[in-house]
């Protein structure tokens, strides 16, 4: 390549050289947009997956307190369950007790 101080069309050289010199500027402003919009891509999935995890912990957490909450709601039923059993058979025991009294009542009556 002639040099722009030696040639015989300096113009048309520095044109040359401007042209070879926007090219590689190009090339490079090409490369430098073609990173930072694959790392913003990136950068984007990355805080997707996290909001991702995030939220499948949180809801993780959610389904442990609901089933100790079940846990518990079972634990309750079972007990309501056996002092509901208690007290029937309390209830069968006075109403055995009453219908006796009746019987002696009517029997004493009666004599």
């Amino acid at each position: 390549m002639s040099s722009l101080f030696n040639s015989r069309n300096p113009a048309g050289v520095a044109v040359g050289q401007l042209g070879l010199l926007t090219a590689v500027f190009a090339s490079g402003v090409m490369d430098c947009h073609t990173r930072g919009i694959a790392a913003m891509q990136a950068a984007r999935q990355a805080r997707e997956n996290h909001d991702i995890h995030s939220a499948l912990h949180q809801h993780h957490r959610a389904n442990e307190e609901l089933a100790i909450l079940a846990q518990r709601a079972l634990e309750e039923v079972a007990r309501l369950t056996r002092a509901n059993a208690e007290l029937q058979a309390e209830v069968r025991v006075r109403q055995d007790h009453i219908n006796t009294l009746r019987v002696q009542r009517t029997a004493a009556n009666a004599a």
